[in-house]
């Protein structure tokens, strides 16, 4: 019995700014979600450009590579293309992968050797830098580098939380985290993007914000709530730890 999805025609464009562009075509047996998911070597990062999540199978497909935060070019990526049925985004299966490095493209993984694992200053589960904080329109965004250097099991899934502290008391939310992926990430990569906690009104510009990551278990696997950061967040601060 073949594969449920082939990936063919993979090509690598990288433009004048630094992006690259993934194309590629794709042939399933049944109706499929078919992303591609870049992971580069830039500077002493591996860093993951979040995947479009509803790239349906068609004639060709594409997928966009940015270097964000960074203005560094790529020197090595690994592209993973995976497939999930329409109605569940959840569970991503591999499809294939490919190698671009020097300008060369070729099937399959690129060597271990191309991704070490980053030197960070900080310790945790999750890392995070390049850290900013806004506040407006009844919500906190956090914007950040986040790198995963520690695995979670396969039934936990990430959040993140924020409790900010201002004259007029305490608000707090949850986000999850659909623009940074860390459950679908691996080990020792990084990935950029915003968190946005919706709350009952806004802060004010002073307020302290108790940021955490913590994964919860999915359905009744049971184990409770983990932190896996702690941060104490103000629009012009950052500091590991409890506020």
């Amino acid at each position: 019995m073949g594969a449920p999805v082939v990936i063919r025609g993979v090509e690598v464009e990288a433009r004048a700014d630094g992006d690259l562009d993934v194309t590629y075509r794709v042939e399933t047996a049944a109706p499929a979600l078919v992303p591609a998911r870049t992971m580069c070597r830039v500077g002493d990062r591996n860093l993951i450009y979040p995947m479009a999540q509803g790239e349906p199978a068609g004639t060709r497909l594409s997928s966009l590579y940015r270097a964000d935060p960074f203005d560094e070019r790529a020197t090595a990526c690994q592209i993973d293309f995976l497939y999930a049925a329409p109605s569940d985004q959840t569970h991503w299966r591999p499809a294939g992968r490919a190698c671009w490095q020097a300008g060369v493209l070729r099937d399959g993984a690129c060597a271990d050797a191309s991704f070490p694992p980053p030197v960070l200053a900080a310790a945790g589960a999750v890392v995070l830098e390049w850290t900013a904080l806004e506040l407006h329109d009844s919500s906190a965004v956090l914007t950040a580098l986040f790198t995963l250097t520690q695995p979670v099991e396969g039934d936990r899934r990430f959040i993140g939380t924020i409790r900010c502290d201002d004259s007029l008391g305490k608000v707090a939310g949850e986000a999850a985290l659909a623009f940074v992926p860390l459950d679908q990430i691996p080990v020792g990569a990084s990935v950029f993007g915003p968190l946005t906690f919706a709350l009952e009104r806004t802060p004010a510009a002073d307020a302290q914000c108790a940021v955490e990551i913590v994964s919860r278990t999915v359905g009744s696997s049971g184990g409770g709530e983990r932190i896996h950061a702690q941060y104490c967040v103000t629009t012009r601060s950052v500091r590991i730890g409890r506020c």
